[in-house]
């Protein structure tokens, strides 16, 4: 007596969505720990040495000008981004 062929496609349908469950919760609990690990801004960074950490903000000041590291976000600023199209 074996398996009947539907079963074996019900089994295999259902290991397949098991394995893009695994993938999306395995994405899900990456990014929230990395959510606490990577720092905004270079001032924070507790991993970067003192020449890291300036390196880093001269290659931020080069492409787009200053960190902003201590800019207040209020709604015209977010309100200025959204209407920029680029």
């Amino acid at each position: 007596m074996g398996i009947h062929p539907r079963c074996v496609i019900v089994i295999c349908c259902m290991q397949s969505h098991l394995n893009d469950v695994l993938e999306g919760l395995l994405t899900c609990v990456v990014s929230v720990l990395l959510y606490f690990v990577i720092s905004d801004f270079p001032e924070e960074a507790k991993w970067l040495s003192a020449e890291e950490k300036a390196f880093v903000k001269l290659r931020l000041q080069e492409d787009v000008g200053d960190s902003n590291h201590n800019a207040k976000v209020n709604f015209n600023s977010v309100l200025n981004v959204l209407k920029d199209c680029k």
